[in-house]
């Protein structure tokens, strides 16, 4: 294959393989179902990426060979390498145990405690307890070998009203999509808008077509206070909470600056620092038949959204949070580069040596029975 384009970017290290090789339509061969999608173009890379490295994760990168124009692909020896590759580096990552410590703690049984340790043991003991209930060394062995094998992990923390507790979730990289405004991309900063969307597929058997779900966190300035509606179709939104005077009331705790006109409240962890800024969660459904060409994860059209109702009643319209910063976390495997957000997966360095040993073919000594591989099982 001839390169016409030269593309270096944080997946440059895979454009020798020709799933990649197309700028423009990566993937898109091996891959359908990404060219079928909502995807946004500049994210299909990224994406097709993730996927590519799987394939190589569950011992289908000859598969993958084949459906792409090799076609001796299916004949390729895959050992399991690259999956023992990424057990291997996120073993002395994370060491034998983890465990949540917090500073001070540990003299909090003194003979003479520093002011502080007592709080600090309690607060560890019920972080610790908190960690066993959300299975908290299961959460981050899977986000970290997502980031060892793909470049990028992802955990999320949301307020469980029923359980009365934050949950702590792993996501796909995969369904991650960080938005920023031009110009604003910055590694060593963290957008003030991140989606999380997927498809959900047609069910024949309820009746239930396909749709595209997203979850949105969004900082934004503080409004007034807002309560669970719906509109006259039946449609559950959010909606302004009314007084009996006809004006919009605040929530608890909030203040209206008269001077800027801007609402502010105080946080736990900032006392003394009155924030006018607070996130808010968006989390709706749009039947794929209602969206047109041009819409994709970032500008879907907000007049033909269906939105979720957590279970406690609340609308998931623009809901706020009661904090000040968005509840996601991105883990990159590596540092980005200046102006990059995404990491780089530990096979990127060894894939080509993975694909040599995975064609080289094994060789018969001479008047003995035994085989003598390139790679090992180790």
């Amino acid at each position: 294959m001839r390169l016409r384009t030269l593309v270096i970017d944080a997946w440059s290290w895979l454009n020798y393989k020709p799933v990649m090789a197309d700028p423009d339509r990566p993937g898109h061969r091996a891959f359908p179902e990404l060219a079928g999608s909502r995807v946004p173009g500049e994210d299909m890379r990224r994406l097709a990426a993730y996927k590519l490295l799987a394939a190589y994760d569950s011992n289908q990168a000859g598969q993958l060979a084949a459906i792409t124009g090799d076609h001796k692909g299916l004949e390729r020896r895959e050992l399991g390498d690259a999956s023992k590759l990424i057990d291997t580096a996120l073993g002395y990552l994370l060491g034998s145990e983890q465990s949540i410590v917090v500073p001070g703690a540990e003299h909090a049984a003194d003979d003479d405690p520093p002011a502080g340790a007592a709080e600090a043991a309690d607060l560890q003991e019920r972080l610790r307890a908190w960690g066993e209930k959300e299975l908290l060394p299961l959460r981050i062995q899977q986000a970290e070998r997502s980031a060892v094998r793909g470049g990028d992990g992802i955990y999320t923390l949301a307020w469980d009203p029923a359980k009365e507790r934050v949950l702590l979730r792993t996501y796909d990289p995969g369904f991650y999509f960080p938005e920023w405004e031009d110009g604003e991309q910055d590694g060593a900063e963290y957008p003030r808008r991140v989606h999380f969307a997927c498809e959900l597929p047609e069910d024949t058997r309820t009746g239930v077509k396909a749709r595209l779900r997203r979850i949105t966190y969004e900082l934004g300035p503080i409004g007034p206070a807002t309560i669970p509606g719906s509109t006259a179709e039946g449609q559950a939104i959010r909606e302004q909470f009314i007084g009996d005077d006809g004006d919009a009331l605040l929530a608890v705790g909030d203040t209206l600056d008269p001077a800027s006109g801007h609402i502010t409240r105080i946080y736990p962890w900032a006392p003394g620092k009155p924030s006018a800024v607070t996130c808010y969660l968006t989390d709706a459904e749009w039947l794929l038949e209602d969206l047109k060409g041009s819409h994709d994860v970032y500008n879907l059209p907000a007049s033909k959204a269906t939105y979720r109702v957590r279970s406690d009643g609340q609308v998931l319209d623009q809901l706020d949070l009661a904090v000040d910063f968005i509840p996601v976390i991105h883990v990159a495997n590596s540092i980005p580069d200046s102006g990059e957000h995404w990491g780089k997966s530990t096979l990127g360095t060894v894939l080509q040596l993975l694909d040599e040993l995975a064609a080289t073919p094994p060789k018969r000594l001479s008047g003995s029975t035994s085989w003598h591989f390139a790679s090992s099982s180790r």
